[in-house]
């Protein structure tokens, strides 16, 4: 699982890599963080943007300040297995008008819990 951002303008651009397990009696956690990836954005110009593992499966970095209009692309390497994304465009962020929440009551397959929307 790739979990991350670039933001518009100056700061800390961060991406979170991670394996996704079935939680199980003998594996309580439901990820596994990846470590030791290169991880890269990579802009319309081609310029390499290198991110740093600060932390397990935490990759940051302040080197690139995010253009509106302009794209990129996330390229992560692991050994001999290399992934890419697609190019993807900055837009405005939207604008959040409106926030609510509904409690869920537990079912057959569920425990239920609180859904915000």
């Amino acid at each position: 699982v790739v979990d991350g951002y670039i933001l518009n303008g100056t700061g800390q651009n961060s991406v979170r890599l991670f394996y996704s397990n079935p939680l199980t009696i003998s594996r309580p956690f439901a990820f596994e963080m990846v470590t030791g990836a290169s991880v890269e954005i990579v802009d319309e110009q081609s310029n390499r943007y290198p991110l740093y593992e600060v932390e397990s499966g935490n990759y940051t970095s302040s080197t690139l300040s995010g253009e509106l209009g302009k794209s990129y692309k996330l390229v992560v390497s692991q050994g001999d297995q290399q992934y890419e994304s697609a190019m993807e465009r900055m837009t405005q962020a939207g604008v959040i008008d409106e926030i609510y929440f509904e409690q869920r009551p537990p079912t057959a397959t569920s425990a239920g819990g609180l859904g915000v929307y």
